[in-house]
């Protein structure tokens, strides 16, 4: 009968210690990997709890550090100064063009469309239409415009129904048409002769404005 209690005891015994060395060992884990520690590697990583630590050289020793998380700041809130006067650019200041008595433009047609730019003052330096008007030709309320056209490949048709404009581009020579707009407005125009297969789609617009609308466009104009 006294041997079960002695073998109880015994069990007990045994448990213990091995939980005691188990507790031991992770304490001692625990302990290994805590910043301030020694380690083996440099460069390497390991967790202490909730806190990354890395292994690093300080002095003649090797030791446990722990790792700071550096946040980055979202673009919208990476800065909130306002720029400097030295860092504003300022504003390119346009001239408008002088008001002219005649004006002179160039319409060119190229395989399947037109092009324009505006030659002005004595000097005559063409200022190409704005890409979000390529195909618009703008001409100035009651001033003679003499509009100079030529093809840059094969025979295209210049007709403006509305002004009473049928007009061949030509690759061999300079077609010059002398127009007066009488009123303001938009009017139709389109190739008329069969260019290819992009014939139908070879559409512009003439757009007649007062002379103070006209210079005020060739001012934004390059």
């Amino acid at each position: 009968m006294r041997r079960f209690p002695v073998l109880f005891s015994l069990v007990a015994l045994i448990s213990l210690s091995v939980l005691f060395t188990s507790a031991q060992a992770f304490s001692f884990s625990k302990a290994a990997n805590s910043p301030g520690s020694k380690c083996s590697k440099v460069g390497a990583v390991a967790r202490s709890g909730a806190t990354q630590v890395k292994c690093v050289k300080s002095g003649k020793k090797i030791i446990w550090r722990k790792v700071v998380q550096v946040k980055t700041p979202s673009p919208a809130t990476t800065s909130t100064l306002k720029p400097t006067p030295a860092q504003t650019q300022t504003p390119t200041t346009t001239t408008i063009p002088a008001a002219q008595n005649e004006y002179e433009v160039n319409a060119k047609a190229t395989q399947w469309s037109y092009s324009f730019s505006y030659l002005i003052g004595a000097s005559k330096i063409p200022l190409n239409s704005a890409s979000s008007h390529s195909n618009i030709l703008y001409l100035p309320q009651g001033k003679l415009t003499h509009i100079l056209l030529k093809s840059n490949d094969v025979s295209h048709g210049f007709s403006i129904p509305g002004l009473g404009i049928d007009k061949e581009a030509s690759p061999d020579a300079t077609t010059k048409i002398d127009i007066t707009p009488e009123k303001t407005g938009t009017f139709p125009g389109a190739c008329n002769i069969q260019c290819g297969r992009g014939h139908a789609g070879m559409i512009f617009s003439i757009v007649v404005v007062s002379q103070a609308d006209y210079l005020n466009y060739l001012a934004t104009l390059k």
